[in-house]
């Protein structure tokens, strides 16, 4: 017999009749006689039985069985529910992940141009250039600034421009604490926010105040990409902690899994013994959550 739900209460009803004596958990896992619902107020009603006078076809009481048996189902329920949310925030993470190295690819190529521009600038603050070679400066710096406009345009992901406006994203990395996340903040490095459409190149004069207006974006930039290398490194390590929290999970599935179908076995052999063995080790289980 294969381990599920379903099949562990078909056993629970076969081998406890049903009444409306209560029967629970705490937190799903100990069994509680007091109560009739769990922990959510749902009802236990179809699980719950007589824990005085159940017996099997041989007349052998088989009350002891109702509590692994709750166990296992329950802590079956409770793995699957970490499994999923482990499993759906490590998605969150993956893509958040790839949203930041984006933005990343995006600076890296921002900033060469900035560079570009940066050096323009400086041979503009030479006052001895003809005025021929101060226009081809200034074409070179359109066309530069050109090029930037379409890399913030582009570097996008999943739709959404990362370059060209201000945005804060919460990304939750801890099952037991919703409240702990990692917070990603994109900020606007279009030209215009940048004032590079304020560069001039036209004088020397320009040039140096045009000069400082670029040292400005080139400082927000080096802010921006120490701050998405820092979340990148966290998104990293959370993935990876994640994961070892999914391999635990997977590990104690496996031993519940086995000792429920080692319990179903020992159920259908009528092997009295061996069943409660069994069933003592099923009470082990919930503890290597």
């Amino acid at each position: 017999m294969s381990l599920s739900i379903s099949n562990l209460n078909n056993l629970l009803t076969n081998f406890s009749p049903i009444s409306n004596s209560s029967q629970n958990t705490d937190a799903g896992l100990i069994v509680d006689p007091t109560l009739n619902a769990d922990t959510s107020g749902n009802s236990t009603s179809l699980l719950t039985s007589s824990l005085s006078g159940s017996q099997d076809g041989n007349g052998n009481n088989t009350s002891f069985l109702l509590s692994p048996l709750l166990t296992i189902s329950q802590t079956a329920q409770i793995l699957s529910k970490r499994q999923n949310s482990i499993s759906k925030m490590l998605t969150a993470i993956t893509d958040n992940t790839n949203l930041v190295q984006t933005a990343q690819t995006g600076l890296t190529q921002g900033k060469s141009l900035l560079n570009s521009l940066k050096d323009l600038l400086t041979q503009a603050q030479n006052p001895s250039l003809s005025s021929e070679e101060r226009t081809a400066i200034s074409q070179k710096i359109g066309s530069t600034l050109e090029a930037y406009a379409r890399l913030v345009d582009v570097t996008q992901y999943s739709g959404n421009k990362v370059l060209s406006k201000e945005d804060t994203i919460f990304v939750n990395t801890n099952e037991a604490a919703l409240e702990d996340k990692i917070q990603i903040h994109f900020s606007d490095l279009s030209s215009e926010n940048l004032g590079l459409d304020q560069l001039d190149a036209s004088s020397p004069q320009k040039a140096v105040q045009s000069l400082d207006i670029l040292n400005k974006a080139l400082f927000t930039f080096s802010i921006t990409s120490n701050e998405l290398q820092n979340i990148y490194s966290q998104l990293n390590n959370s993935a990876d902690s994640l994961q070892k929290s999914l391999q635990g999970i997977l590990k104690v599935q496996s031993i519940n899994s086995e000792t429920a179908n080692a319990l179903a076995q020992s159920i259908a052999s009528s092997d009295l013994s061996k069943t409660q063995n069994i069933a003592l080790l099923a009470s082990i289980a919930p503890s290597l959550l």
